[in-house]
């Protein structure tokens, strides 16, 4: 009983921290916000925040994996990919508590974090499967950078694009990917990787003498694949 009550008591206390700080966020930059401010907020004492969370970071990703949670829930994971993420583009937008999150708190980085380990999570489960162990041990932080960074630019771009265009859009990008890491022959990874680079040149511009200039960094991801 009492380990129900504790951890009954422990939800509630991570609860209210957690709605303490998308409260301050509606009037404060996230690296202003102390956990003392939090702490005011929430009405808890600052042991009660350190034995729920060690850091605010940690307030945040519990945050958005609770998000992430609802949103499985409450959203159908069947059908096509397009239609799967033209309905997680459709949720970012009308989410406030995602808008709060990542366009003022600027938070992009923990949720990148949070779908590295999915991508992660998943691989893992078709370690047998990945014919590439670079692909694997890659791939799934290369992939988390790349979903964060069109959804970054597009949030900033004030959503000019529709959810239905930007599931259309990833999606083929997607099919890239997939097959990357699928036991095809290495010449169909090539195909695949050239597609998916095709598709990146579309939104970013040419190659430029910087060496830090984002097509650089995609060429450089997809080119070295060669043919066995």
């Amino acid at each position: 009983m009492n380990t129900i009550n504790n951890d009954r008591a422990m939800k509630k206390s991570k609860t209210q921290i957690c709605s303490a700080l998308m409260k301050l966020l509606q009037t404060k930059p996230y690296r202003r916000i102390t956990v003392s401010q939090i702490c005011d907020y929430a009405g808890v004492s600052r042991p009660t925040f350190y034995k729920n969370f060690d850091t605010m970071d940690a307030v945040v990703r519990y945050k958005l994996q609770q998000i992430k949670k609802n949103y499985l829930r409450d959203h159908s994971r069947s059908g096509d990919i397009r239609a799967l993420l033209t309905d997680f583009y459709a949720f970012v937008r009308s989410n406030p508590e995602i808008n709060l999150l990542l366009t003022k708190g600027k938070l992009y980085y923990i949720f990148e974090d949070i779908l590295r380990e999915d991508c992660q999570a998943d691989m893992a489960k078709i370690k047998e499967q990945t014919p590439d162990r670079a692909v694997a041990e890659y791939l799934p932080g290369y992939l988390s950078a790349t979903v964060v960074s069109l959804l970054k630019k597009w949030v900033e771009s004030g959503y000019e694009q529709t959810p239905e265009q930007m599931g259309e859009f990833v999606s083929k990008l997607v099919d890239g990917y997939e097959a990357l890491s699928s036991p095809r022959t290495a010449v169909n990874r090539k195909t695949a990787a050239a597609r998916a680079y095709r598709i990146f040149s579309t939104i970013f511009p040419p190659a430029c003498a910087c060496c830090s200039c984002p097509t650089k960094r995609i060429r450089g991801f997809f080119l070295p694949i060669r043919s066995k």
